[in-house]
């Protein structure tokens, strides 16, 4: 979990960024890499049996593929119509 700032010089040192956000709309959540829009405590164990799942899977391919085949802008737009179309 970084702040924006922190997200941005992380992204610019080169490294990949993944965060987890409550809020799409964030400066972090739109920086990073992959933003996974999620509660931290909710999502770490759901998270855990993903990973767990493609370790069972043993294909470097399948993780190296992984971040070509995420667009974190369109996750970021489902999340933020989600949100706009919560029933109250």
């Amino acid at each position: 979990l970084e702040d924006g700032d922190r997200c941005l010089a992380l992204r610019k040192s080169g490294k990949k960024v993944v965060t987890v956000d409550l809020s799409p709309l964030s400066r972090t959540a739109r920086t990073a890499h992959i933003t996974i829009v999620d509660n931290i405590v909710r999502c770490l164990p759901l998270l855990n049996k993903e990973i767990e799942k493609l370790k069972k899977k043993s294909q470097m391919d399948t993780w190296e593929s992984l971040p070509k085949r995420y667009s974190n802008t369109k996750i970021l737009l489902e999340a933020e119509q989600a949100l706009r179309t919560v029933k109250g």
